[in-house]
């Protein structure tokens, strides 16, 4: 079969979110299918790999940030949604008349608006999350404003998904969470739930590594991810302080590429380091003691945390941070909410490193090693593959 997977995020490292997801189905249904990937790039992107076309979109000026506005402003198409289509749309109508697919898969949500350029071809979306809630959460906590705007694009971003997802033979999410902030009885999709995995043998703790620190919090990601920063924020300047009190010598490293301002000023706290980008994020989940994820909003799976688990790392969470797993608090990871709760749990297991560290971080890689393996995320994928070519071969 020729699968032609249309994203925005490239298959290239460093790998995250959607460019994950893509590079674990070429990697698993390569050996068996023809897969092409046409990919946004990010301006470092680069590769020699010939099933791999990337599009860097045109560098944007003040006039032409002001024009998008003013569309938006007279209700048009979320920013995202007009930006990505706009560059891909002619490299789309290229690989569709050379490379031929039998079915595309696009990928995220704000490309699903190039269903209209498929011209019947069999398709599926798969958005991951339910993209209008990722607005309407980051309004929570933001300035008066801001708060305003971003309701008004979830609006449009809800109205963006009704009026495109129903032209795919299925819609792709990651939890049932985000299929049911889809769930609309007036307009129903075809939503399937298809959990992201994880390469438990690639970040399982290596022999070699240097010794645990137990006192020594971790949280990675991209930084330049609403989600991201506002977490961090959380963690570095409210959870933080109150888990030096019980210990005093905790300490907090923030990795990931492109810290914004807001994170950057968050070295300056003391205990805090901003790493900035890492050669390889193994080496600094090898070290700590401890994985914080105390997301506040966003939506989906967080491969942070099942990349924790994979390597043995005992994981404190929101119970937004482990959305899509079937992670008992106590059991496999400890969940919380609130500050204090989240703190306390943090001290316990940095006290005690030995016993309900060691228990709850084993628990944990148990659980990903035989729950959330690529493998099996990619035979669900090839199954809607198969489903959406099937009637055009009978």
């Amino acid at each position: 079969m020729k699968v032609l997977i249309v994203t925005a995020s490239a298959p290239l490292a460093p790998l995250e979110g959607t460019g994950l997801v893509v590079a674990a189905l070429r990697e698993q249904l390569g050996d068996r299918h023809d897969i092409r990937v046409l990919a946004l790039a990010r301006p470092e992107d680069r590769t020699a790999d010939p099933a791999i076309r990337l599009v860097h979109p045109p560098a944007s000026s003040r006039a032409q940030d002001a024009l998008l506005l003013a569309r938006w402003a007279a209700g048009g198409a979320p920013l995202r949604a007009a930006t990505a289509t706009g560059a891909l749309a002619g490299p789309l109508d290229e690989e569709l008349r050379t490379f031929a697919p039998d079915v595309v898969h696009v990928t995220p949500g704000d490309l699903c608006s190039l269903q209209a350029r498929l011209g019947g071809r069999p398709a599926i979306a798969a958005p991951l999350d339910a993209w209008h809630v990722a607005a309407e959460t980051r309004a929570f906590g933001a300035s008066r404003l801001k708060a305003s705007l971003l309701r008004v694009e979830a609006r449009r971003r809800r109205a963006h998904e009704l009026s495109n997802y129903p032209h795919y033979s299925a819609v792709v999410v990651v939890s049932d969470l985000d299929a049911q902030a889809l769930t609309d009885p007036a307009h129903p999709l075809p939503l399937h739930v298809i959990p992201n995995g994880v390469e438990a043998e690639r970040f399982a703790r290596r022999a070699d590594s240097v010794p645990r620190i137990p006192t020594a919090m971790a949280f990675h990601g991209s930084m330049a991810h609403p989600p991201n920063e506002v977490a961090a924020e959380h963690l570095a300047r409210e959870l933080l302080p109150l888990v030096r009190a019980r210990v005093p010598e905790a300490t907090l490293r923030l990795v990931g590429r492109e810290p914004t301002p807001r994170v950057l000023a968050l070295g300056a706290l003391d205990g805090v380091t901003v790493t900035g980008a890492v050669d390889d994020v193994r080496d600094e989940l090898d070290r700590a003691g401890v994985y914080a994820c105390p997301m506040l909003t966003g939506s989906g799976i967080k491969n942070k945390v099942l990349e924790a688990m994979a390597n043995g790392l005992p994981v404190v969470g929101t119970p937004l941070a482990y959305g899509g797993l079937d992670v008992r608090d106590g059991v496999e990871g400890r969940i919380a909410q609130e500050p204090a709760a989240l703190a306390e749990a943090i001290a316990e297991l940095m006290l005690d490193p030995g016993g309900a560290g060691a228990r709850l971080g084993a628990a944990g890689l148990a659980y990903v090693t035989e729950h959330r393996s690529w493998a099996a995320t990619a035979r669900a994928y090839e199954a809607l593959y198969e489903h959406a070519v099937a009637p055009r071969r009978s």
